[in-house]
């Protein structure tokens, strides 16, 4: 989830399903896709991020993209949504950037990308790498939630937070599945400390440590900030960050569903939730 304001809002799904919300009513963005349309590849969309009304990117997979060569960018002028070309990756998870013309894409299988405002060039990280997550302070302060996969028993794989520093990514940091050492599960930048949170809390990383700011007793699925003292965290329960402490959004629990993305400004806040089989909604709070 992503939005320019809370009167111009985007959600990405399954089966080439752009949704936006325009301050009344969310509806369905209709994907012009096939030969010699805007958008050739069908596809499955998991992160999307953006500038303004007229600059915004969805990233995702194509429906037939198998083993590799599947990785999946299109973006919005304000009129349009249209394919951009990205060779030779996986599916993609994730989408941030510091301004037009220095914006990130990472997925599956070592699959990360830098776009300059021109073209989409492939990063060189480790292939058996997926990237879950980027976010950043800036275009030389740049971070990634990654995993590193090194055989089918999960508690082999290492959860990893990579850093660029404006010249080369590289791995700062790891655990491996007893943790916790830092949340698994999204990355967020509160002002400009790096927070993440996951199964066992909320973390911020501060002088090249991490630091469990809160012990929730659920898991958390995402993190919003729109500035040093306004930012959320949300799973089965809500947490609320004012610029000095977390504290939990006690009307807002659900006991068998869980908050999967959220986004703020400084007076509203959104909430997706999946309510399989039944739909999908959105809570709005102010």
């Amino acid at each position: 989830m992503w939005g320019n304001s809370s009167r111009d809002l985007y959600m990405v799904g399954f089966n080439d399903v752009i949704y936006h919300y325009d301050g009344q009513a969310w509806q369905t963005q209709w994907l012009s896709i096939g030969p010699g349309m805007p958008i050739t590849h069908s596809g499955d969309y998991f992160g999307v991020y953006g500038f303004g009304p007229s600059n915004v990117f969805a990233v995702g997979g194509t429906s037939y993209g198998v083993g590799h060569d599947s990785s999946l960018v299109i973006h919005f002028d304000g009129s349009r949504w249209a394919e951009q070309v990205v060779e030779g990756g996986r599916d993609l998870l994730t989408v941030w950037g510091s301004g037009p013309h220095d914006v990130w894409t990472g997925g599956h299988a070592g699959s990360l990308f830098h776009y300059d405002g021109v073209s989409w060039r492939r990063a060189a990280i480790d292939a058996n790498i997926d990237v879950k997550e980027i976010r950043g302070v800036g275009p030389n302060d740049i971070y990634f939630l990654g995993i590193r996969y090194y055989s089918s028993d999960y508690t082999t794989n290492l959860n990893l937070i990579g850093h660029y520093d404006g010249n080369r990514w590289s791995v700062i940091d790891s655990m491996n599945y007893a943790g916790p050492k830092f949340g698994a599960s999204r990355l967020g930048i509160v002002g400009t400390t790096l927070y993440s949170v996951g199964y066992f809390g909320i973390y911020s990383f501060r002088n090249g440590q991490w630091m469990q700011e809160v012990q929730t007793p659920r898991g958390l699925a995402g993190m919003c900030a729109s500035g040093p003292r306004n930012a959320y965290a949300v799973g089965s329960d809500m947490y609320h960050f004012d610029g000095a402490t977390w504290s939990q959004v006690t009307d807002l629990h659900f006991e068998n569903r869980v908050m999967q993305a959220v986004w703020c400004n400084e007076n509203e806040v959104f909430c997706f939730v999946p309510l399989y089989p039944a739909g999908n909604a959105v809570i709005h709070g102010k």
